[in-house]
């Protein structure tokens, strides 16, 4: 069984240069998807992915 990567509300700010009210309000909107482990939030690595994949910004290269 792969070892799952748990990242902290912290952790995100940091990766994303946000403040900790946005992430909280990403969960609580149903975007970010989060675990509470005793009584503090928790971020699975493939959630993480699965929130930032549809935020891509999409480049045109330039037609020839």
């Amino acid at each position: 069984m792969e070892k799952e990567i748990f990242y902290t509300v912290d952790d995100l700010c940091r990766m994303w240069k946000v403040d900790r009210i946005n992430i909280y309000n990403w969960v609580r909107h149903g975007k970010l998807k989060a675990y509470k482990i005793g009584k503090f939030l928790r971020f699975r690595e493939e959630d993480i992915k699965n929130f930032v994949r549809p935020r891509e910004v999409k480049t045109r290269g330039k037609e020839k």
